[in-house]
């Protein structure tokens, strides 16, 4: 890991068990290297050693290595082959072991293996490129950074050019192989170096791997370059693998931050992997004598990036950056370090070291407290099992004492102004400077500079909130009360004029901001009285023009007043008054009646006349027929031009008048004119009716209670007792609407 001094792992291969299909396609990688043994039996001709490594997962039930490997050998740009050897397989077949480390704990299903093929092979010198190439299917199908993986073989070759003929070149042979499977998320460093017999410069670098082989069975090499493993092998030039791009190619095979990289004097590979599964990486070294390409060596091999756990990791309390745990404190010189690390039967003791102030400090508790007396930045490690010979961690850290960072501000405003306040931050540093504030206010107001003007809407006691980081990120704050309660620029009232008649009830509001209920209110209405309700109803009973004056004093003091000239106007009433005619017997046979105005000061009208509410008049002079008799109240109201009101009201008794007109004769005939007698006139209003009549003897012939029935000249009116012309005594008999008792007599002459 990047902090650590020795790193111990414990791996959890669960790319390596997820199934089967992972691993069933057996190929992992491999390289061909050279020997250059000297002259060959042949005038101008080289023998050389060729030595195929192949490597194979050998877990899972993946094929074995080819007992017999078909070697091509392809002379310039022929596609012919001039030989194909069938190679056999090393019975030494050897198992890859993960690095030697007593806490690295690598589970029973990690199996690589390595199996060599060894043949020699006399050459022409020639001044074509040889090429020596071995092809077979398949890679495992569960590659992350190949399109395909199943499908994409494999071809390990070499190539002997012109130059290194001459000179009866070794290629470089690479001393180890890479580690088995590396820990996501945790630095790597792989030595990938080859040692050169002839001490030529090899420069190193990410190279494409070549595809070779294909599914088409055949191990004979029946189905030609898609055989499994083709005879002859096919000829150059090899097609790359394909990457899955963008993300992976050539230069980047497993991504990582850092990207993997390999160092091109070296050959070492670091980087931090950052995604787990298996990828393909080609690392080719290229060998130079005197400035001239001689070789190029490659290595097809597969990196397994898998989750790690450490038997031993050191970890403690603060920020890790880079190589080491940063701890900060900010004006606190005594800090006290946690021991973060996971207790197991592996972690046996610890040891703290640091340097403070020259001198060295040390504990073997679990967790350390230490004075470091004073700000400044302090080195320090803490070893966990120090002892040697055990699994052991080491984490380094830097403590930074940073001076105490102590917030404060300033206010700047005139308490009796309604006017902006200024905030200044006056916060004192001394090598750490500020880099952010962060303002708050009770009234929801916020803000992030360090000076800034606010204006505050209403009178309050406002919460001024001042937080601060400074550039160690140390942060502090402070809050403090504005007390802000001026009084307002200027004073408004309402009413801003008023005119009316007394008594008037006048309500008063002060309109003046800022101004809420805290502050001392005095009213004086220039008629000797005053109020100190914040929002008074006085009333006005004099006619007179009166000025308010309106004296205001803050919480905290602050005062101002002003005096309203002439405010309210106060008027004399107008006078209702008015005559009607005519003024006596108005009844329902003349219900005529005809008003007439006699108010003072008056300029409009409103008359109601009793009888119904939607019945009025505005005119001045108005005239109404009353459509029934009896009381009604004629309500006239005034108002003059300062809307000042007045009114009066009369009563006028309409009469129920009733009259009756009885003719002295009538001709019951039957010529249908004059057929019957009885009264005319009006009778609305008249009660308990009786209508009689008599004969000469004082004898009753008719007599009705039913002032729509006449007598038509017979006996009761009936049709066979006519009777004979002559003279007749009536009586008539009823009560007036308003309780008078009318009797009346007459005679009336029957004429046939």
């Amino acid at each position: 890991m990047k902090n650590r001094l020795k790193v111990n792992i414990f791996l959890f291969f669960s790319l390596f068990i997820l199934t089967n299909e992972l691993f069933a396609l057996h190929i992992i990688g491999g390289v061909l290297s050279y020997k250059c043994l000297g002259n060959g039996v042949k005038p101008n001709t080289k023998i050389y050693e060729f030595q195929l490594k192949m490597y194979r997962d050998c877990f899972g039930g993946g094929a074995a290595f080819d007992a017999q490997a078909p070697i091509s050998i392809y002379k310039g740009t022929s596609t012919k082959a001039i030989s194909t050897d069938l190679v056999i397989l090393s019975s030494n077949i050897i198992d890859i072991q993960p690095p030697s480390n007593p806490c690295l704990v690598v589970p029973p299903n990690v199996c690589v293996q390595e199996g060599s093929y060894v043949f020699r092979k006399e050459l022409d010198i020639s001044t074509e490129t040889y090429t020596i190439a071995y092809q077979r299917c398949c890679r495992n199908s569960g590659v992350n950074n190949l399109s395909q993986p199943g499908n994409q073989g494999i071809t390990i070759m070499t190539e002997l050019t012109p130059e290194a003929q001459t000179l009866c070149n070794n290629s470089p042979i690479f001393n180890d192989f890479p580690p088995i499977a590396i820990c996501v998320n945790n630095p790597l460093v792989f030595n990938h170096a080859a040692t050169d017999a002839e001490n030529d410069q090899i420069v190193y670098e990410f190279c494409a791997p070549f595809q070779g082989g294909g599914n088409g069975g055949g191990g004979g090499g029946g189905n030609g370059c898609n055989s499994v493993s083709p005879n002859p092998a096919c000829p150059p030039p090899y097609k790359e693998v394909v990457y899955n791009t963008p993300t992976f190619n050539k230069l980047i095979p497993l991504g990582g931050n850092p990207i993997l990289a390999i160092d091109p004097k070296t050959g070492v590979i670091t980087g931090t992997p950052n995604i787990l599964g298996q990828f393909v990486v080609g690392v080719c070294a290229k060998e130079y004598r005197n400035g001239v390409l001689l070789s190029v060596t490659r290595r097809d091999f597969q990196f397994n990036v898998v989750a790690c756990k450490n038997l031993v990791d050191a970890v403690v309390s603060g920020n890790e950056v880079s190589t080491n745990y940063v701890i900060e404190s900010c004006g606190k010189d005594t800090l006290t370090i946690q021991n973060l690390t996971t207790i197991n039967s592996a972690v046996k003791s610890f040891l703290w070291i640091f340097n403070v102030n020259n001198n060295t400090i040390t504990s073997t508790d679990k967790d350390v407290t230490i004075d470091f007396m004073k700000p400044g930045t302090y080195n320090g490690k803490m070893i966990v099992n120090p002892d040697p010979g055990g699994c052991t961690d080491t984490v380094f850290m830097v403590v930074k004492i940073h001076p105490k960072l102590v917030a404060d501000f300033e206010s700047k405003f005139d308490t009796c102004v309604a006017g902006p306040v200024e905030f200044k931050d006056i916060t004192k540093v001394t090598t750490n400077k500020v880099k952010k504030w962060f303002w708050s206010f009770s009234d929801g107001t916020l803000d992030s500079v360090q000076f800034f003007t606010h204006r505050f809407d209403n009178p309050s006691n406002y919460l001024a909130y001042m937080h601060i980081v400074d550039d160690n990120n140390c942060k502090d704050s402070i809050t403090k009360m504005i007390d802000w309660f001026p009084v307002p620029p200027v004073l408004i009232v309402q009413p801003s004029r008023y005119i009316g008649c007394p008594p008037i009830d006048i309500e008063f509001s002060n309109l003046s901001k800022p101004v809420d209920s805290t502050y001392k209110i005095t009213w004086d209405f220039g008629d000797s009285t005053t109020s100190n309700s914040f929002k008074p109803l006085h009333s006005y009973t004099k006619v007179g023009v009166y000025s308010v004056n309106v004296n205001l004093v803050s919480p905290i003091g602050c005062k101002t007043s002003k005096t309203f000239n002439n405010l309210i106007r106060i008027a004399a009433n107008p006078i209702a008054d008015f005559d009607y005619s005519p003024a006596t017997n108005i009844s329902n046979i003349n219900p005529r009646v005809d008003f007439s105005d006699k108010s003072t000061g008056a300029i409009a009208w409103n008359w109601t006349f009793g009888e119904q509410l939607d019945k009025y008049s505005i005119a001045k002079n108005p005239t109404y027929n009353f459509r029934d008799t009896g009381l009604h109240i004629i309500r006239l109201l005034i108002t003059d031009k300062n809307g000042c009101t007045d009114s009066l009201t009369k009563e006028i008794d309409v009469l129920p008048e009733i009259r009756f007109f009885m003719p002295n004769a009538f001709t019951p005939n039957g010529d249908g004119t004059n057929e019957l007698f009885l009264p005319n006139g009006f009778f609305f209003g008249l009660k308990n009716y009786t209508f009689s009549i008599w004969n000469r003897w004082g004898e009753k012939i008719f007599e009705t209670n039913d002032i729509n029935e006449g007598w038509n000249g017979r006996f009761k009116n009936l049709g066979d007792h006519t009777l004979i012309d002559g003279v007749y005594q009536y009586s008539i008999q009823y009560i007036e609407p308003r309780g008078k008792v009318v009797k009346q007599q007459g005679f009336v002459n029957l004429v046939r």
